[in-house]
């Protein structure tokens, strides 16, 4: 079957990933006529373009990946969106960048490996709300600390978290297209080890601005939570969820809603400061 697993995987399939116990290989969807209907044969009907494969094999998962039309339609809906922004806030853009640069020495933005789609790394900017090269203090579960009373915290980095306004630039990240509107909040590259089989799913979208866990208790509940309601997210991606979770942001961020965890931290090291 690893034999078989390799011969997909080299005849044509886009955007979905085949993990088995032997071979984990990218596969190319849709695939071409004759594969297809190889497939047809053997496996039955494919509805669409989205299919579990070799659902019934066992030891197989088939991840499976948003149709490609729908993220067209994703990515017109973001370029559009993001520009209007970008001009309409470039005024508290550029307050928010001279207030970082007064606030205390170091770059006005900071930029961070994170996980981006199918786990390749990207650059996330935000605008620095700590002093320069404070260390990165992490969780007993692997998540970064975000506690309300955190000293590495400046004072306009204080203010700029309650309003969420250090995750402006973060419009370019989605401009540039390494990020979406909608969609899981991008992890740190080596927070990868901290995630289970079934929570590597998150990375089958691209990582969004606002998400599902973001409107559904944001950082006072637990990562392990956040990161479930990720993967329902990527079952259950369509065009209304997006417009549901964009509008719910909106009161969430006016009302400063769960920006900081209640857990302690338990470890730290040396990193570029948020």
């Amino acid at each position: 079957f690893s034999k078989s697993c390799t011969s997909l995987a080299r005849s044509g399939f886009v955007g979905e990933t085949l993990t088995t116990a032997v071979i984990p290989e990218r596969l190319r969807w849709p695939p071409s006529r004759p594969l297809r209907q190889g497939l047809e044969k053997t496996y039955g009907r494919i509805e669409g373009q989205v299919r579990t494969v070799i659902e019934m094999v066992p030891n197989v998962r088939c991840w499976n990946t948003v149709p490609n039309a729908g993220n067209a339609m994703a990515r017109i809906r973001d370029l559009l969106i993001v520009s209007v922004l970008l001009v309409v806030l470039s005024p508290v853009l550029l307050l928010c960048a001279l207030a970082v640069r007064w606030s205390s020495p170091g770059p006005v933005l900071f930029r961070q490996r994170r996980l981006g789609r199918h786990g390749q790394p990207f650059r996330l900017l935000k605008f620095r709300t700590m002093h320069h090269n404070a260390p990165d203090v992490r969780n007993s579960d692997g998540s970064a600390y975000t506690g309300d009373d955190d000293p590495r915290v400046t004072r306009v980095g204080r203010l700029l978290r309650r309003t969420s306004l250090d995750e402006l630039p973060q419009f370019f990240n989605v401009f540039r297209g390494d990020m979406s509107l909608v969609g899981p909040r991008p992890d740190q590259v080596d927070q990868i080890r901290f995630y289970t089989e079934t929570e590597k799913r998150k990375l089958l979208v691209k990582p969004g601005v606002t998400g599902l866990a973001q409107i559904s208790g944001r950082n006072k509940i637990p990562w392990e939570r956040r990161k479930a309601l990720d993967v329902d997210y990527v079952d259950r991606q369509s065009f209304w969820l997006d417009l549901f979770i964009l509008a719910n942001t909106v009161p969430y961020v006016l009302l400063r809603r769960d920006i900081n965890t209640d857990a302690r931290p338990t470890s730290s090291r040396a990193t570029r400061s948020h």
